[in-house]
């Protein structure tokens, strides 16, 4: 598995602290994930976006996992990076 920690520029501590005013984060947020799942044909190939909170949140700031299979790079030969350094939301 690949795991991407997808971070916010914009600091907030956790989900539960997003207003409706930070529902354009969110939605930037899904855009992006939505454009490199067409784009690098993730759908067959299964990943996760994960968000802890509370208790199962180590780090005090909002972010999420994004978790796909290797195999992808397998089939695709594609470089890791080309994920890692794609979108900074």
């Amino acid at each position: 598995m690949l795991y991407i920690l997808l971070v916010s520029t914009k600091a907030h501590a956790s989900l539960a602290d997003l207003g409706p005013q930070d529902s354009a984060l969110l939605d930037e947020l899904f855009q992006a994930v939505q454009s490199l799942v067409a784009e690098f044909e993730l759908e067959q190939a299964g990943y996760r976006l994960i968000v802890n909170g509370g208790p199962y949140q180590d780090v005090p700031l909002l972010h999420f996992f994004w978790r796909i299979s290797l195999k992808i790079w397998v089939d695709k030969d594609l470089d890791k990076r080309t994920i890692l350094d794609y979108y900074l939301i």
